[in-house]
């Protein structure tokens, strides 16, 4: 009869030597990369703590201190992995002495139970993984929205710089740390393996991304950052100063003010008019900073001519490039989807067909075929005619 002790023995070792191999991995892949340290930690704290169970099940499987001080060990693993996704946002965000200072009821709760196996003490751990993992979801959901905002201002590239993929791991985290307290009621190792088999995986899956989506060597330029808070300042200066000016009962409009304002719009619509459209097909790394160049204004008057148009940069430049794949679209039936993006001016095909979807409601595939048909419909009925 298959004896399933061995069977978890088996696989504690394997995971702990897998989780090593990817510790080296990130040192390696992610080389001179910044944030990527603690992405290492969590994968060699994995490791250590499956030769730690590997040891016990082998030396000393019924010592209950032990395996209740490692179980409440195993509750840090979602919290730090939610750290290591704020970090990945904005490297350099976490210290060591954030990571205590944030980490520490997990700290108290492993001791807790190492020197009690106190079933209780587990009990609370876990709730509290579940409770922290939740919160931290809605935390980053709103700074990733905060994140992207940011960048639809100043860049049509959304992609490289985008979170979306994130939040679905977020959610994956969520499902993980629920299963995980389903172990503290259905002790089967089957399923336990399974568990890690998955966690491993998507582990994985997470740092391939990081890496493609440059989350660590592509943030937001710091004189983006700079301008924003410059541009943020002015705002509220401008919305006090514009407070005080309807509370005075004295005070007259300033139709000089609004004057110039229209005719710094006026100004840019007809220069961005002038422009030629190849200008936002031919250059994947056109951003506001260049477009007020093109124009001959500054990032902040075309900043606030977008917002005044109720659009953002990245919606301008790409419904243009958009509407243009429509236009090859029209006039080339068989012209692929990496050309298509490329002649359009994205940086990849995948770019392409986010945007794409985006901002027509169906992704460059269906919309060509849907396209097609109505083209081919019209022909029919000229031809009928």
């Amino acid at each position: 009869m298959f004896n399933t002790e061995y069977l978890a023995i088996f696989h504690c070792g394997f995971f702990a030597a897998l989780y090593i191999v990817v510790a080296l991995a990130i040192v390696v892949y992610h080389k001179n990369v910044k944030g990527t340290t603690p992405l290492a930690l969590v994968s060699l704290s994995s490791a250590l703590a499956h030769i730690f169970l590997f040891l016990i099940l082998l030396l000393a499987p019924d010592n209950q201190y032990v395996q209740a001080g490692l179980s409440s060990y195993f509750t840090w693993a979602s919290p730090t992995i939610m750290l290591c996704i704020k970090e990945a946002i904005n490297p350099g965000w976490l210290t060591w002495s954030r990571y205590f200072k944030l980490m520490s009821p997990f700290f108290v709760c492993t001791l807790l139970s190492l020197f009690t196996a106190n079933i209780y003490i587990l009990y609370i751990a876990t709730t509290f993984t579940i409770l922290a993992t939740i919160a931290c979801f809605i935390r980053l959901n709103k700074e990733i929205a905060v994140h992207e905002r940011l960048i639809k201002e100043y860049y049509t590239d959304l992609e490289s710089f985008g979170n979306g993929w994130i939040k679905g791991f977020m959610f994956f985290q969520i499902a993980t740390v629920l299963c995980m307290s389903l172990f503290l009621f259905w002790n089967n190792t089957y399923f336990k393996i399974f568990w890690n088999y998955l966690m491993a995986a998507f582990w994985i899956y997470f740092l391939i991304r990081c890496k493609e989506q440059h989350y660590f060597s592509r943030q937001i330029p710091k004189e983006i950052q700079d301008a924003v808070a410059e541009s943020k300042a002015e705002n509220e200066t401008a919305a006090i100063a514009d407070n005080k000016e309807a509370m005075s009962a004295e005070a007259e409009p300033s139709t000089e003010k609004y004057v110039m304002v229209q005719s710094t719009f006026d100004y840019i619509e007809k220069r961005l008019n002038d422009l030629d459209d190849n200008v936002f097909y031919s250059d994947t790394n056109i951003s506001l900073i260049s477009l007020a160049q093109m124009v001959g204004t500054n990032r902040t008057y075309m900043s606030v001519y977008f917002r005044a148009q109720k659009t953002t940069f990245w919606d301008y430049v790409n419904t243009k490039r958009c509407n243009h794949a429509i236009e090859l679209m029209k006039k080339n039936k068989s012209i692929s989807m990496n050309e298509l993006s490329q002649k359009c001016g994205f940086r990849t095909t995948n770019c392409f067909r986010t945007t794409f979807t985006t901002l027509n409601g169906s992704n460059p595939s269906s919309y060509k075929k849907m396209l097609l048909t109505s083209l081919d419909k019209d022909t029919e009925t000229l031809n009928n005619s």
